[in-house]
């Protein structure tokens, strides 16, 4: 299964998004976890503290610069999960698809600018909702 998770400019949370998700869901079956901005400028690199919050998860050197989401993304994966419901509206009415982009159960503000505190508490409330969304069977394939 593909997975896209989505935000404003895919330097902090839907990249945080991506290696939380790949990590917790690599020994649940065959998954494959990408992610994109609406806004992105393509190339920016990742947020520093989303490297150094991701490290406490174990993930080491993850590397990422920022994409745009694009219609193929939106097509070539198999679920989209938005980090909130402000993101969702806005694909779907870009890019239709309605019934393939979810939302994180819980919409996560956005740390950029934030200290270390603030992006452990988004990087808490991502993984919350993608083991939340794993419970609730979603990531089926």
């Amino acid at each position: 299964m593909k997975i896209l998770f989505v935000c404003t400019g895919n330097t902090c949370r839907s990249p945080m998004a991506e290696a939380l998700a790949q990590n917790f869901l690599a020994d649940k079956g065959s998954f494959q976890c990408d992610s994109a901005g609406i806004y992105a400028v393509p190339g920016q690199k990742i947020a520093a503290n989303a490297v150094e919050i991701l490290k406490e998860y174990g993930i080491q050197n993850f590397q990422h610069e920022a994409k745009k989401c694009t219609k193929e993304m939106i097509d070539e994966n198999d679920l989209i999960i938005t980090v909130t419901e402000n993101h969702r509206a806005l694909l779907c009415q870009l890019f239709g698809n309605e019934q393939k982009i979810r939302t994180l159960p819980e919409n996560v503000g956005d740390p950029f600018g934030g200290d270390l505190n603030t992006y452990r508490a988004t990087s808490n409330a991502i993984l919350s909702g993608i083991k939340k969304l794993f419970e609730e069977g979603l990531f089926n394939a």
